[in-house]
């Protein structure tokens, strides 16, 4: 697992722009973090995958695939307990509020992001990290701007 994330890492950091090589690098660490290989959680984020990530998000905003990706990852590393105050000290908020403030235009990047502040908020100091840094405030008004869903 270790040379596996190594080797994703060092593809994402020296990529330019969008590509299917950094698309499939995020979907293997996908699986690599994913629930059924819960015990590779941790190393992942002792082995530096998180600043990588968040560069890759604030780098291809534009590109939902991409961002969608990489904040399930995060998604995934923030289900770990142990993980959820590095994540927030290593600048996730920021990043994921980024990606959630209006305008909102990629959703599925949005359902992940929120999904990652979910999970992030089990962590009680991260909750009031949470309310210092706005995020409330932000996560009230996307609320009040997504399109109600159901029959008109």
């Amino acid at each position: 697992m270790e040379h596996q994330v190594k080797k994703a890492l060092a593809i994402i950091e020296v990529a330019k722009a969008p590509s299917n090589e950094i698309l499939h690098v995020l979907r293997e660490l996908q699986l690599l973090s994913s629930s059924s290989v819960k015990m590779n959680r941790v190393p992942m984020v002792e082995l530096g995958v998180v600043q990588p990530l968040l560069r890759l998000i604030r780098r291809c905003m534009s590109y939902e695939v991409m961002t969608s990706a990489a904040c399930a990852v995060l998604w995934n590393l923030a289900a770990c307990s142990e993980n959820q105050s590095r994540l927030v000290d290593e600048g996730c908020l920021a990043v994921l509020r980024e990606a959630v403030v209006p305008p909102f235009e990629h959703f599925e990047t949005i359902g992940n992001a929120l999904h990652t502040l979910i999970w992030l908020s089990v962590c009680r100091e991260n909750q009031v990290a949470m309310v210092e840094y706005g995020l409330v405030q932000d996560l009230l008004a996307l609320s009040a701007e997504i399109p109600e869903a159901g029959p008109k």
